[in-house]
C-alpha cells in the first residue's frame, strides 16, 4: 500500500462473509467504472470485515470518489468511511449525517497492535497492518 496517497476505506459487509454478493458487486462496479482501488480486511468495533480502499494522489478524484463510496457505504447501512489524506491524516466520517472526526494519523503497526486497536486494516494481499489514532 503506498502510505502517500489519498486513500478512502470503507465496507459493504457487516461481518466476515456476511455478504460475498454484494462484496463482489462493488468490487465489480469499481472495475467497470475505472476506480482505483484494492480490496482490505480489517476490523471496526470489534467485527472483522472484507472491504475496499479506493486511492488517488488527485483530490479532484478523491472528492469524486468520496460521493460514489457514500453512497454505496449507505446504501449497505454502514457507520462510517474512513478518508486518509496523502500526509496520513485521518478523518472517521459518519454517515448519519457527513460529521467528520479527526482520529489521528494513519500508521503502520505489528499484527499484535493492530488486534489490540479499536479498528485496524491491511490489504487483502498483504501483512502490514494499519491503524489510525
Amino acid at each position: 500500500m503506498n502510505i502517500n496517497t489519498n486513500k478512502i476505506f470503507f465496507s459493504v459487509a457487516q461481518g466476515l462473509g456476511t455478504d460475498a454478493g454484494q462484496h463482489a458487486k462493488v468490487r465489480d462496479l469499481l472495475h467497470n467504472l475505472g476506480v482505483p482501488y484494492f480490496e482490505t480486511v480489517g476490523a471496526y468495533k470489534g467485527v472483522t470485515e472484507q472491504g475496499f480502499c479506493v486511492f488517488t494522489n488527485s483530490v479532484y478524484d478523491l472528492n469524486r470518489y468520496l460521493g460514489l463510496i457514500k453512497e454505496l457505504a449507505t446504501r449497505e447501512k454502514q457507520e462510517s468511511i474512513l478518508v486518509v489524506h496523502n500526509d496520513n491524516v485521518a478523518e472517521l466520517v459518519l454517515l448519519s449525517d457527513y460529521t467528520v472526526l479527526p482520529i489521528g494519523t494513519f500508521r503502520a503497526v505489528s499484527e499484535a497492535e493492530a488486534k489490540a486497536a479499536p479498528a485496524w486494516t491491511r490489504a487483502l494481499a498483504g501483512e502490514t497492518y494499519y491503524v489510525a489514532g
